[in-house]
């Protein structure tokens, strides 16, 4: 329901599937394997969100990322759908440690927040990072594996997008929730992401790893 190949994609586009989302990029600068996200750039998809997201109560989230640094100063989110005036929001992001985490919270709580176990990123170096929710739990997924991974809040872990009927912005590169504004901007590329209205197999997530690696290894 949204892919956005950012390797082949200019500074406004529309999404490369069958909705056409109209995206507007802040900064994020073009280049051959991707955008370049300079620690105050980010791409806003909010469209897509109230075209199709905001419906989904299973699904998957994809994206190729390479961070600047693996351990910045303060968690960075590489992916949000926020609630511009309330605590709500689906997100994806990279620990100060260097790990992957994703959690959803709805009107001021956490539904559930996994983490990796051991450090999935490194420094300029490129990883395909994702979440599955079939309705029954979110998987985390590091190049088309499922790393060892821990729930620190699992008080609902069938809840996805459909569950956060607040969501009213989507970014990659940075997050907007609460009345806080823009913040939480990552440093270095987003090669593309990829949203599916299912959740993917492991063998599909494998796949879709081994058919986009060559283009960022």
């Amino acid at each position: 329901v949204l892919y956005l190949p950012l390797w082949a994609l200019g500074d406004s586009f529309k999404s490369v599937d069958a909705y056409r989302h109209t995206c507007d990029c802040t900064d994020a600068l073009w280049r051959p394997s991707g955008h370049y996200f300079d620690g105050s750039a980010d791409i806003d998809i909010t469209s897509a969100l109230t075209t199709v997201l905001s419906t989904l109560t299973v699904g998957t989230v994809i994206l190729w990322y390479r961070p600047d640094t693996a351990t910045p100063g303060a968690q960075k989110s590489v992916f949000t759908l926020g609630d511009t005036d309330a605590n709500e929001y689906f997100r994806l992001s990279i620990t100060t440690a260097g790990e992957f985490t994703a959690g959803l919270a709805v009107a001021g709580a956490w539904k559930w927040s996994t983490t990796t176990d051991a450090v999935v990123f490194g420094d300029t170096t490129w990883a395909c990072v994702g979440v599955t929710q079939d309705a029954i739990s979110p998987i985390l997924y590091v190049n088309g594996s499922v790393p060892a991974q821990t729930f620190g809040v699992s008080t609902d872990k069938t809840g996805w997008l459909a569950s956060a009927t607040g969501l009213d912005n989507g970014y990659v590169g940075c997050q907007s929730f609460n009345g806080w504004g823009k913040l939480r901007h990552i440093t270095g590329y987003i090669g593309e992401v990829r949203i599916h209205n299912r959740a993917l197999t492991p063998q599909e997530m494998q796949h879709d790893y081994l058919t986009t690696r060559w283009r960022y290894t």
